[in-house]
């Protein structure tokens, strides 16, 4: 009895598992099972917007589905299956990141990708393609053999997240000129009229002028408010010295309101100018950074660089505050919205934002960005 049990569930374990030699099929037949397979996850993944590649790191060789041929417009007879297909058009400001997280990736048993970057469509445009992959094999010595991943193409959405900041910024300037320009004049022009009345009630002997005064105070109060916030809204300004000079302003304003010493280093090549859009998102940036400071490093000092090196700007904001564990959940601002922002704002400029912190060795942001004129 106990030697038919176990040969029965031996045969349910053969059909359960779906061995192709364990239920005698021919050998074309498992071929063509397994084509058959491969053909419907590759239509699966492009109904997905997306498509897979399998890359051998040993010999460069690597197997993808048809989706990068529609993907840059590629002739499939063009195609050719190793890494140099990648690297050829790969873009050059994302290439040294993509290649320090591959790098970074392929150094970890199971290390993870999961990144966006540039490659040229045959048309010559550029398309953002995301990318998330991870090690599939390791020899026998612990080292990747092969690496799996999945693509996407990201093109409009970047395109629509870019239009979104950029009417945003349209809006700020727009309110900020208003106010300077609309308000600010009519609060100028009211205190030009108390003061001829004021004159007037003095000549007349009337203790009236004294309230008038004190009217006159508060409405250089709201002119002085005003241009503050139009000056918040829009800080970099190409009249009025542009980044450089915004940076200048922001330091004045921390040594002045919190107590903290702030240096501020510019080395750009003359003459060096900022186009309107990257001057404002690495204002903006900076700004954030400084604000965590702020709030959160218990600092003394901060530093602060902007310079310039071939056809990329670089920004540098560091502190010497308290510090943190990068990646760890009570990391406070560090894994909070302000990081999330500027990266994004980095990664929107095709740039991209790296923070270095340990405990009591304060905290060091590092921001690049393709240098737009």
């Amino acid at each position: 009895m106990m030697a038919a049990e176990r040969t029965s569930f031996g045969n349910n374990s053969a059909l359960m598992g779906t061995s192709f030699e364990s239920m005698d099929l021919p050998r074309a037949s498992a071929e063509s099972a397994w084509r058959e397979s491969e053909r419907r996850l590759a239509r699966l993944l492009e109904g997905t917007g997306g498509g897979m590649y399998d890359w051998n790191i040993r010999t460069g060789q690597v197997v993808r589905t048809s989706y990068y041929e529609r993907f840059l417009g590629v002739d499939p007879a063009e195609v050719i299956d190793d890494i140099s297909f990648w690297r050829e058009r790969l873009h050059p400001d994302d290439a040294a990141n993509v290649k320090e997280l591959v790098k970074s990736a392929l150094e970890t048993p199971n290390g993870r990708l999961s990144v966006e970057y540039r490659m040229r469509h045959n048309d010559g445009s550029w398309r953002w393609l995301r990318d998330d992959g991870q090690v599939a094999d390791l020899d026998a010595d612990g080292r990747p053999t092969h690496f799996i991943g999945f693509v996407s193409d990201v093109t409009e959405r970047k395109m629509l997240e870019r239009e979104i900041i950029e009417t945003a910024n349209r809006e700020q300037q727009r309110i900020g000129s208003d106010l300077h320009d609309g308000l600010g004049q009519d609060l100028t022009g009211i205190a030009l009229m108390l003061r001829g009345i004021v004159a007037q009630l003095r000549s007349a002997g009337s203790p009236l002028h004294l309230e008038v005064e004190d009217v006159i105070s508060l409405v250089n109060s709201a002119i002085e408010s005003t241009r503050s916030l139009a000056r918040g809204l829009t800080p970099v300004s190409a009249d009025a010295g542009g980044l450089p000079a915004a940076l200048r302003a922001l330091v004045g304003k921390v040594e002045e309101r919190y107590g903290i010493a702030a240096k501020l280093a510019i080395d750009l090549a003359e003459p060096f100018k900022f186009d309107e859009v990257t001057a404002t998102h690495s204002y903006r940036i900076v700004q954030e950074a400084v604000t965590n400071i702020i709030r959160h490093s218990q600092a003394q000092t901060l530093w602060i660089s902007l310079t310039a090196a071939d056809s990329h700007l670089s920004i540098r904001v560091k502190d010497n505050g308290k510090g943190f564990v990068t990646g760890a959940p009570s990391a406070g601002a560090a894994g909070g919205m302000g990081l999330k922002i500027m990266r994004y704002r980095a990664q929107l400029m095709g740039g991209d934002l790296v923070v270095e912190s340990a405990p009591g060795q304060g905290t060091s942001i590092h921001c690049w960005l393709p240098a737009g004129r």
